[in-house]
């Protein structure tokens, strides 16, 4: 029903003065530990599914959640966000209703099994930018 996503790389400058009065940056570092994503999804829970008992024990074991993300545009474009990730602790509340479903809002984090941590993918249809 609705997302939203947040992804810091941590990436920044290494300013070096290059024997000048001003300083430049030819080189980008990136600091590990400020390296993060924060997802917030709002999603249906069919009835008598199950669906929302799975999420709330990953939820209490803190257990890796691979999520994947799209938003499709006009035409042959996608955008797709693949993550690991791990519910925000405490964040996984009872359900919810919205426009008469029951819904279910999941508080994300980043958490890697040291080898995956983000994937984005864009798709499109056009052949040249004019």
């Amino acid at each position: 029903l609705d997302w939203s996503f947040r992804f810091r790389n941590g990436v920044f400058p290494q300013w070096t003065a290059d024997g000048r009065s001003d300083l430049d940056f030819n080189t980008h570092l990136t600091n590990g530990r400020e390296v993060s994503i924060e997802a917030t999804i709002t999603m249906l829970v069919e009835a008598n599914s199950g669906q929302f008992a799975t999420e709330r024990t990953a939820a209490e074991a803190s257990t890796l959640r691979a999520v994947q993300m799209s938003l499709a545009g006009a035409g042959n474009e996608d955008l797709q966000l693949t993550f690991l990730a791990k519910h925000t602790a405490g964040s996984l509340d009872d359900l919810g209703e919205q426009d008469g479903q029951r819904v279910v809002t999941l508080n994300l984090q980043e958490a890697t099994d040291g080898t995956n941590l983000f994937e984005a993918i864009l798709t499109n249809d056009i052949a040249t930018l004019s």
